[in-house]
């Protein structure tokens, strides 16, 4: 992908999202060093990253449901 910002504001503020790909290596070794097994570690990395958007919804029955969803997917 490439990044790109299509807006004609002048007082916007920009920042990195996450990317898709593998789960970095780094952290899932820090995780499982903690006594965690790596399907439940890569579980924790890939929900704490929805949960940077989920934490900003303010709907508290869609955010339950997009837990759900996710719990069940993962």
């Amino acid at each position: 992908s490439v990044p790109i910002l299509l807006c004609g504001e002048e007082d916007v503020e920009g920042a990195h999202s996450i990317s898709t790909g593998k789960i970095d290596e780094d952290k899932l070794f820090y995780i499982e060093s903690r006594g965690i097994l790596e399907k439940d570690a890569k579980k924790m990395i890939v929900l704490s990253n929805f949960n940077k958007v989920i934490n900003n919804i303010n709907d508290d029955k869609l955010i339950l449901e997009m837990n759900e969803i996710l719990d069940n997917k993962l």
